[in-house]
């Protein structure tokens, strides 16, 4: 109640406050939604979670330009019922602080080309950004080194580079993206003093029908004890996706050679999230996406998984169905169903069906 009564008091205050902020070039926006997410794997489980996602963003000046996004939730999976209220993302850019460079500072988002390689999810950083004609980078670094999550080993630190280029005759863009990160969690966000780094190369073209990505990348981790967790782990991965080839209809095809290990993080937004098998592994992913009618889109896509060395595989159907009920309001159906074998899985087949209903104004 009391975490509610804040969001309730800020409500008030951005409510209040719209006026001022319209004249000095701010916008506000907010997303409602309500998910309920059901697993039929052994443990069987339903959940339902509630939340309302403040945003707010600016340009004060001609040279400085701010957002925030503050997110509240409430879950209930049946058993207990738990408030949260946190800032996700809050931050404040100013470009050309020092020549071309930008200045970006505070909590927010940034991922590496297709979040293989790293996923900072609402972190601390300090940005510099660089763009000019066709090339752009921008180079990251943690702000709170200290706090409950770091490790007690010198060298706590996260830090991020990116390079791209684009319109270079035979290809469309390549970029680079490094990693180097001392402040790795376990799985219940616990400070190991482990360390990752990496750095991954894609490059991409459009072949007129066909868009085509390469992916490339390699990583080495260390445990705190200074032991490799792995040497040189590797990923090949192949990006194929047609325009469309009739009225609301696109393939698409994504392929990945995976060596163990090369991710590291268990919350990063990636197929290589997708599936138990701790091996290396290979992966196939042919996909359609089509527009049912104009207002339904379904996406679908079945990846089949299958480890190297070890007996394990994976088929991972995904179905989502999108449709827009009403201005700015959509209900989306997500159908995830995970076929499991071989003599190294203990996991039971699963399926999970998600139903959001979201508006935004």
């Amino acid at each position: 109640m009391k975490k509610f009564s804040i969001l309730l008091a800020l409500v008030l205050v951005l409510g209040l406050a719209v006026p001022a902020m319209a004249a000095a070039d701010v916008d506000v926006s907010t997303t409602v939604g309500v998910e309920n997410v059901y697993d039929d794997s052994k443990d069987e489980s339903s959940a339902t979670e509630g939340y309302l996602y403040l945003f707010l963003e600016g340009n004060p000046t001609e040279n400085v330009n701010f957002y925030s996004e503050i997110d509240f939730t409430g879950y209930f999976d049946g058993n207990k019922n738990e408030e949260d209220v946190d800032v996700y993302e809050a931050w404040i850019e100013v470009d050309e602080v020092v020549g071309p460079v930008d200045v970006k500072l505070g909590r927010m988002y940034e991922e590496s080309a297709d979040n293989v390689l790293y996923e900072y999810d609402s972190d601390d950083f300090v940005r510099l950004g660089y763009e000019a004609g066709n090339v752009s980078a921008k180079f990251g670094h943690n702000l709170d080194s200290e706090g409950d999550d770091a490790p007690a080993t010198a060298g706590d630190s996260e830090a991020f580079a990116e390079f791209k280029a684009t319109d270079l005759g035979l290809l469309d863009q390549a970029s680079l993206n490094y990693t180097k990160d001392n402040n790795l969690t376990d799985a219940d966000g616990n400070a190991t003093g482990d360390s990752y780094e990496g750095y991954t190369v894609k490059l991409t073209n459009d072949f007129d029908v066909v868009d085509a990505s390469l992916l490339y990348g390699t990583a080495d981790g260390e445990y705190a004890s200074g032991n490799d967790w792995n040497e040189s782990a590797d990923i090949t991965a192949l990006g194929l996706s047609t325009d469309q080839l009739f009225p609301g209809a696109t393939l698409s095809l994504d392929y990945a050679d995976v060596e163990e290990n090369f991710v590291k993080a268990e919350d990063q937004d990636s197929y290589l999230n997708d599936t138990v098998t701790g091996d290396d592994f290979d992966m196939i992913k042919p996909g359609v996406n089509f527009d049912l009618t104009d207002k339904t889109n379904v996406d679908f896509s079945y990846a089949m998984y299958s480890a190297d060395n070890d007996d394990a595989d994976d088929d991972y159907l995904d179905l989502l169905i999108t449709h827009n009920v009403a201005e700015n309001t959509t209900l989306e159906v997500e159908l995830e169903d995970h076929s499991y074998d071989g003599s190294n899985i203990t996991d039971d087949d699963e399926t999970i069906i998600t139903t959001t209903l979201e508006t935004n104004f």
